[in-house]
Parts: C-alpha cells; structure tokens; sequence
C-alpha cells in the first residue's frame, strides 16, 4: 500500500470528572450521573464501544443516588465493556497524604471494586496528579497494581521525562510498568481523530519497543465524556489510510497486549520519585485545609488503634470516616487548587472527622480525675503532652503555655513504650486557683539562655540562635524574617509560585513583640 498503516491505537471511552474544582462536590454528583448515562447509551448503540472510569467514591455514590444506573454500569462491566480503574477511593494528591491514607486509598478502593464487580483494577490511573510519591509503588503492588498510567509529567516545566514505558522502582524495590501517553488534541480527554491518533503514535518515543499505544477519549468534567460523533469516527478511521490501525480496549487488556512485546525487551529503570516541575504551590495553598488534613490522618490512626485495643464495635463508623478523609484527598481538593465553597465542604467535613474521632477515644475511658496517655507510635517516647487547661499532676511535671493558650507538660522522670498507656493522677485542676504568667511585651532586644542555646529576639520580630555545644549560629545574619509577595502567577494562579515573585517581596515588621510564658 502507499500509504500503509502504521502503529496500532487502543482507544476507551472517558471522562476525567475532578471530584471537586471548579465546583463542589454535590454538582459532581450531578455530573457523574450525566456522564454514565451517557456512557451507557453509547455502549448500546455501538456494540464495540468500551468505557473506563475511576474513583469508587463515584460508583458509590451512584449506586447510592441513582441504583438503575449502577445495575447497568455493573452488566457492562460483567460484559467486558466498562473498567473500573485506578483501584483508588479517588484520584488522590500523592505528595501531601501520609503512607497510610495512600494505602488506605486502594484498600477502600479495591475492596468496593471487588466487592461490587467482583475483580480489582491491575491499573493505576492518575492522568492529572501533581507529582508521585517514590513509595507509590510499593503500595500499588501489594494493592495488586501491575501497571501504572499518568501523562502529567509531560507538563513539566524544564526537563522532560525521559520515558514513556519503563520500570518505575519504589524505595522497597518494588516495581510497576510506568505508561505514558502524549495526545496535543486535549490530553487524556482526546478524541478519536486522525489527529489524535496520529499525533499520539507520533510523539510515543520508544517505537523501537512497540508500536502499541493507548489513547482515553471523551469530554471530561460534566462534559458528558465521548459522543456519538466520536464513537462513529471509529469505523470510518480504520478505512483511512496512513492512520494506526484502531480498536476499543479496556487498560488491561492494552497492557496484557503490550506484555507480549516488553516479554523479551529490556525495559528502563526510573528508581525515585517522578517529581512534577510544575505546580509548586500546591504545596502550601490551602494551609488550613491542610493542617486539618494531617490532623483528620492522625486521630483515624489512633482511633482504629484504640478501637482494636479496647475490642471496640466502632469500625463501620472509621470506615465512613476513613472515606470522607479520603474524598478530601482528591487532587484538586488537598493540594488547593478548588473554589472557595470546595473549601468551606472540605473544612466542615475534616472538622468533623476529627470530632467523631475524638468522642469515639473518649467512649473508651472513663471520666476519673486522671489523664491518660497513650503513645500509637512504634518507638518508645518521651512524655511531653498539651492539656487544654492548667493542672496539677502527682507525678513530678514541668509545664509551659503554649502560643494558643494551651499548656505543655513534660514528665522529666518516665518514657512511653510504643502502643501503651500511662495514667496519671490529677492532684489539683481549678485553673483560677493556681499561679498563672502574664504576658509581657517586650521593646527592646531580650535574649533567653541555657547550657545549650543562647536565643536572641530582635526588634523587629527577627531571631538567632547560637547553639553552645557546636559553637555555630544557626543563622549567618538573622532568622525567622517575616516577608510577603505578590502572588501573581504567569497561569494557574492556586497551582504555582512564580520565580518573579521574589522581586516583590515586602518585609513585615511586628506591631508588639510579647513574652508569653
């Protein structure tokens, strides 16, 4: 032929629908029921359409709001013509969520997926997350993750990454076959056109392996995911010569077709992290969200701790607990890159985990004039704890207020071994009655010093430190210099710290400087 056909497009139907961004999570709701009927029509007026969707938070609520809908979605899967992929809660920030809420992603997500379709997902799909943990892949193998698709590192601002397949290796040596795939037609919400597809092959860089390629197709975010037009296309673009070669797949069985050429080829090794050049604000926006994040993680760990310990009845409620956090780690959620309302969503609900879990600790001791300590760790700890009020221990204590009023205690005399209690007695707790600091302002230079440091606050808010054992200061001029900038990004304005933003700094100086305790 003069114009043969060269490469071959495994294409599927999709729809990236950000749980929340540019609208909140009710209005996905509404979105996802769109898409998925839309979805299903396709599939019945084209017999070979496939369609591939993630995140079982959507499953859930589907078969919660509209179980009809779920029903069909459940034949077509049981037919071959629908995947659920991803084997994740949602489609998660990787970077801000500790190691547990990551494994705690696929093990609500793989589990709903088994439980409802009976098979998990062999793919990891996160076409649009700002960068991945190097302890990704660790969790996704033994989450039974094969392989694992992103194109986001193709937005990286200065280097590209180097591959398209390769090995991605985690810190524990566990590896997962890394996919990528460059579409200029819309990305990972593509069409089915010679553009596409021929771009897709063109820009695919290690043809030398296959020439095999995956292409997802459709209108994503409340768009309604693929069209009639797009799913006629299909037939018509086998018959064009000088296009690849096209048929409907589902992820695996693209990567059970690409297995069969990567068999006896030595594929590359990307052993770290894959680091995004991109969107370094994500980091820090959204602090608040952020800090009760960490906050929500922490207390669902000691909770499900304290409830296997006391052999409580409590997990049905940290599982929908565990769920709600897992929502809020969506990658437009946690990273803080939403609207407002998303914002007000996500802090009502974390406070509200955060509280649950609380009352739950609570209902495992009793209301005694003690407190006890529990340390979830798993290393031995010394007993240092912050108490709402000021009380006075038995046990010999030494104690500071802290900046929000609270105290610190410290026991000088004990250690807490790892997962155990330690109770201690209360002698006296009427805070009116016992000895309290008075806050001082303070005007001019003041140092604080011990054997060990000489801390000298300055004026202006700023600070030094000189560490006596190493003879060093730990700042060449001065620290903790309070500074302010334009936040004007070249684009996306929540995702990213502009490096012009440095010219516009503005230092701030303190209207009073207090002693507090």
């Amino acid at each position: 032929k003069l114009f043969p056909k060269i490469g071959k497009a495994f294409v599927g139907g999709h729809a990236h629908i950000d749980y929340a961004w540019l609208w909140p999570i009710e209005e996905t709701k509404r979105k996802i029921v769109r898409t998925f009927s839309n979805a299903i029509q396709l599939a019945k007026r084209f017999p070979e359409f496939v369609y591939i969707q993630s995140s079982a938070q959507m499953y859930e609520d589907i078969k919660k709001e509209y179980p009809e809908v779920f029903e069909e979605i459940k034949q077509l899967v049981n037919e071959g013509r629908w995947e659920p992929v991803g084997g994740m809660w949602v489609e998660s920030d990787c970077n801000v969520p500790g190691i547990e809420s990551l494994i705690r992603q696929f093990y609500y997500g793989q589990k709903f997926f088994q439980k409802e379709f009976g098979k998990i997902s062999k793919v990891g799909w996160l076409p649009d997350v700002f960068g991945f943990s190097w302890i990704l892949p660790q969790v996704m193998k033994q989450a039974g993750i094969e392989y694992f698709v992103t194109t986001k590192l193709n937005w990286n601002e200065a280097n590209d990454f180097p591959y398209d397949i390769c090995r991605w290796r985690g810190i524990d040596g566990s590896e997962v076959i890394y996919y990528n795939f460059k579409n200029f037609e819309e990305g990972y919400n593509g069409r089915i056109s010679a553009k596409s597809l021929i771009n897709t092959f063109e820009n695919f860089r290690q043809k030398a392996i296959t020439d095999k390629f995956y292409l997802s197709f459709g209108y994503g975010d409340g768009g309604g995911g693929p069209t009639e037009e797009m799913c006629e296309n299909y037939y018509a673009l086998n018959d064009i010569p000088g296009v690849p070669k096209v048929r409907y797949s589902r992820t695996d069985e693209f990567f059970e077709n690409l297995a069969k050429d990567l068999s006896n080829k030595e594929l590359p090794v990307w052993d770290g992290e894959l680091y995004l050049e991109l969107h370094r604000g994500t980091l820090t926006s959204q602090s608040k969200i952020k800090m009760l994040h960490k906050m929500a993680e922490e207390e669902l760990r000691n909770t499900e701790i304290l409830n296997a310990l006391f052999d409580g009845n409590c997990q049905e409620k940290i599982d929908e607990l565990w769920k709600i956090l897992l929502h809020n780690e969506f990658h437009d959620i946690l990273p803080g890159s939403s609207i407002r309302e998303v914002y007000a969503d996500a802090e009502r609900e974390l406070k509200y985990v955060i509280d649950e879990c609380n009352n739950i600790q609570k209902s495992f001791f009793k209301k005694d004039e003690v407190i006890t300590l529990f340390n979830p760790s798993s290393y031995e700890q010394p007993i240092v704890f912050e108490f709402d009020g000021k009380i006075d221990l038995e046990t010999n204590s030494e104690c500071v207020k802290t900046y929000n009023g609270s105290y610190l205690y410290y026991i000088p005399e004990k250690h807490l071994k790892p997962v155990s209690f330690e109770t201690l007695k209360i002698r006296h707790s009427n805070k009116d009655e016992l000895e309290d600091f008075e806050s001082i302002e303070i005007s001019d230079e003041y140092t604080m010093e011990n054997e060990k440091l000489k801390v000298i606050i300055y004026t202006d808010g700023t600070v030094n430190i000189f560490n006596k054992t190493l003879g060093k200061w730990a700042f060449k001029d001065r620290g903790n210099i309070l500074a302010f900038y334009k936040d004007i990004p070249a684009y996306w304005e929540n995702w990213d710290i502009d490096y012009r933003s440095k010219n516009s700094m503005q230092i701030l100086s303190p209207t009073k400087i207090e002693l507090v305790e």
